[in-house]
């Protein structure tokens, strides 16, 4: 594996990361978080993995690392609220999860995490309190 600077601009300067990052790596790991994705929304809605793929999963990453910068702290912050959201939904008995909302699920599962994590939270934060958010 080769070490290389990837500096990434998006709209101007808008958006520059200059980090060194092992880039076979990262593309393996996009890979490992699609496949977690897919197996807590397979436990969640039975028969998700016939209508959305890890190569779909794997697509719509790397999109979002294009467009919006995503992280791997992202990543893993975004599993940790899926798995939450199924155990609080499996403890209130309610299913708000379907086959035919996926799709918008991801979208603002990864909206709200790029948010948590991009945002400063003071200790007073409501959202904090509401998220049940560790702070360090």
């Amino acid at each position: 594996m080769k070490v290389r600077i990837k500096k990434l601009e998006i709209d101007g300067d808008s958006c520059i990361l200059d980090n060194l990052l092992y880039v076979n790596v990262a593309k393996s790991y996009f890979q490992l978080v699609a496949q977690e994705l897919l197996k807590n929304l397979e436990i969640q809605v039975p028969g998700t993995g016939s209508n959305l793929t890890i190569s779909n999963l794997v697509n719509f990453l790397n999109f979002l690392e294009v467009n919006a910068c995503l992280s791997i702290e992202e990543c893993i912050i975004a599993i940790a609220l899926l798995q939450r959201f199924a155990q609080k939904q499996s403890l209130k008995g309610v299913q708000i999860l379907k086959a035919n909302n996926i799709g918008t699920f991801l979208v603002v599962l990864f909206i709200a995490t790029m948010k948590i994590h991009r945002d400063i939270f003071s200790q007073h934060n409501y959202s904090t309190r509401i998220l049940v958010i560790l702070l360090r």
